[in-house]
């Protein structure tokens, strides 16, 4: 995922000058992210977008190229893990949890009424 499509996805519906009055990043730089390929974005308005949104520092510097998720300890939390799927990369994580699903509910035994109730 490129850091535009990282911007795009986080601030959903907000107009850049509602990412302005929470981050305090300039427009400019705001107008440059969602419209560049490969916008220039610094660790600290990184850090500061994040925080203002209410993500990871480290998933933004995941995604804006300041680490690796291999350099990460813990798994990065990104919610759109799901979105960059294939619908058959999808469909076919739904089967397997469905299937898992299924399997778990058929053979958890289930409560045999009491005698007299």
């Amino acid at each position: 995922m490129t850091w535009s499509e990282y911007v795009r996805r986080v601030i959903g519906d907000d107009r850049q000058v509602d990412v302005f009055a929470k981050t305090g990043i300039d427009q400019g730089t705001i107008s440059r992210w969602l419209t560049a390929d490969r916008p220039p974005v610094s660790p600290q308005a990184a850090r500061a977008f994040a925080r203002a949104y209410g993500r990871s520092v480290v998933e933004a510097f995941v995604v804006a190229g300041f680490l690796d998720e291999s350099e990460t300890e813990v798994p990065v939390p990104t919610s759109d893990r799901a979105a960059a799927l294939s619908n058959e990369e999808l469909a076919a994580e739904l089967r397997k949890r469905l299937k898992a699903l299924t399997t778990l509910t058929s053979t958890t035994p289930r409560p045999r009424p009491r005698p007299g109730t």
